[in-house]
């Protein structure tokens, strides 16, 4: 059983991410292609699932109150999902929740959002 290592991605990252999207497939990853082809210039941030800490899988472009996600397959978006999950039950809900509305296509939000529609304030 794969070990899930969930993370906001530094810049030491961006190879890793770069590869990652580019290999991607068509429209699956199209949100994340977008932000990806904006390079530095992108205005957000980058969340990623590494499988067992060496190998990304799954990645979620964060802008403004969106964050679109691409995962490599169904294993990869539940490692996502469970990890982004912890991430967000460790942050609280007290005071305003930050919770992004989600984007990805319907076979890995199948899979991501019985996960994640646990959290307070989820809908």
């Amino acid at each position: 059983m794969a070990k899930w290592i969930g993370r906001e991605m530094r810049p030491a990252d961006n190879n890793a991410l770069m590869d990652f999207v580019e290999r991607a497939p068509r429209p699956a990853s199209l949100f994340v292609k977008a932000a990806a082809a904006r390079g530095k210039a992108y205005p957000g941030w980058w969340y990623g699932a590494w499988r067992d800490g060496t190998s990304l899988e799954a990645v979620m472009a964060v802008d403004n109150h969106q964050g679109a996600i691409y995962a490599d397959n169904e294993d990869a978006a539940k490692g996502f999902a469970e990890e982004l999950y912890g991430m967000q039950k460790r942050l609280g809900s007290g005071g305003t929740p930050h919770r992004h509305q989600l984007i990805c296509e319907t076979k890995m939000m199948n899979i991501i959002w019985p996960i994640m529609k646990e959290l307070p304030g989820r809908k």
